[in-house]
């Protein structure tokens, strides 16, 4: 009986693992990939990256992080770096931050926080 050279029989094992799993974006990308894709295709990839993370909170959410667009603590944009992250009741109102980091700073300056959550609110939009 003749045996393959181990070489070959690691590509092959290769070749039937990658064939049987595939070579497509991870599967936590987005629990529904289907609505997803269809709201996340501007042609912007930053647009799409926000909106695709704004996508993976509680849909009763998704309006008010829209709503505030930013993170008071950083500035940046909701959903820039990962799916915003709600922080409840800070002086009677739920606000949404862009990562963990911030929680802390919210949470020991939140008058500071909301004057410019405020702020943006009052002025005009540029749509």
């Amino acid at each position: 009986m003749s045996r393959l050279p181990l070489c070959v029989s690691n590509w092959l094992v290769l070749l039937v693992v990658v064939g049987f799993c595939g070579c497509g974006p991870a599967a936590d990308t987005a629990s529904d990939p289907g609505t997803i894709g269809a709201a996340a295709d501007s042609g912007d990839e930053e647009a799409d990256e926000i909106e695709v993370n704004i996508l993976k909170l509680p849909e009763a959410d998704q309006a008010l992080a829209r709503a505030q667009k930013i993170c008071p603590v950083s500035g940046e944009p909701l959903g820039s770096m990962g799916a915003p992250l709600k922080v409840s009741d800070v002086a009677g109102r739920d606000v949404f931050v862009c990562c963990e980091g911030c929680v802390e700073d919210l949470k020991a300056d939140p008058e500071k926080f909301l004057a410019k959550l405020d702020a943006a609110a009052a002025e005009p939009s540029e749509q």
